[in-house]
């Protein structure tokens, strides 16, 4: 199906839709740069999904960090990614309606995974009492996380209604670009609200400063990819190269490997909380 009022009639056919696409990749170096950028949320996708399997599959003890404690977070927001980088792919390629509702409501999703899963730090799982912040957490007996199973089922049910919302108001009549752009802002503004909350009240202390500092990259990249986004989309003559078709530095296509990269970031903080590092939470025995 063709979205209404698209300058590109094509064919509801499948098969025909995937033709085009290819015809258009092969003459516009622009189609061809920027396809290779979406698969940024792909990449990220991916190694969500893989960490959540390696988390079922190698169990660590419920301990550390909800995220690694339970492999549901991962995997549903990995699938979100993917389905994300679906839409994003065949929306941008041949302008087919369930590309673009996939895109959309891949996109709110995605962008919500911080203020969900912060919101959901803030509201489940304690602090740290003043008594041991300052006590190094290799030395603490960490409380088990397993009371928090239903409470994290109800997270990821949350999560998958929220996709749902965005699946049905994007292919409908309510959907504006003006609105989703609103929607986007409140969305990233929350973000960056819950995430520093959730960082400044429900870590332990030797956690903050390493915290903070990866927040701080993420929240330059998303500046950067708004940046460069909105010159692409309303100021095209200022910064030619970021429209021309055979340039490798394109503005949706910075926009999208950005957003990816913040989102990446802040799950990698969420992730290795109370770990050392990333590859002490992919460890197969414990």
């Amino acid at each position: 199906m063709v979205r209404e009022g698209e300058d590109e009639q094509l064919d509801k056919r499948t098969g025909e839709c995937l033709e085009r696409f290819q015809v258009r990749q092969h003459k516009s170096p622009k189609s061809e740069n920027k396809s290779y950028f979406y698969n940024s949320f792909l990449a990220v996708g991916f190694f969500m999904l893989y960490c959540g399997t390696h988390d079922l599959l190698f169990p660590k003890p419920p301990t550390k960090n909800p995220v690694v404690a339970f492999p549901l977070i991962s995997i549903i927001c990995g699938i979100a990614n993917v389905l994300h980088a679906c839409g994003t792919f065949f929306y941008h390629s041949c302008r087919c309606t369930e590309g673009h509702i996939l895109d959309i409501s891949g996109m709110f999703t995605v962008t919500a995974f911080p203020f969900f899963y912060s919101l959901f730090r803030l509201l489940t799982v304690p602090s740290w009492d003043s008594t041991r912040n300052t006590t190094p957490i290799s030395k603490l007996s960490l409380p088990s996380l397993r009371p928090l199973q239903l409470k994290v089922v109800l997270l990821c049910v949350a999560i998958a209604a929220f996709f749902g919302v965005g699946v049905w108001w994007s292919g409908s009549h309510h959907y504006t670009d003006e609105r989703r752009d609103a929607v986007m802002t409140v969305i990233i503004v929350s973000d960056i609200v819950t995430s520093l909350l959730h960082f400044s009240l429900k870590l332990h202390s030797t956690q903050r400063g390493r915290v903070f500092k990866g927040m701080a990259r993420a929240v330059v990249m998303l500046l950067v990819g708004l940046t460069v986004h909105s010159i692409d989309r309303f100021h095209k003559t200022m910064f030619p190269m970021l429209c021309f078709p055979s340039s490798p530095l394109q503005g949706h296509a910075i926009w999208h490997v950005a957003t990816a990269s913040s989102l990446f970031i802040l799950y990698y903080l969420d992730r290795t909380e109370n770990f050392v590092d990333l590859s002490a939470t992919l460890k197969t025995f414990y």
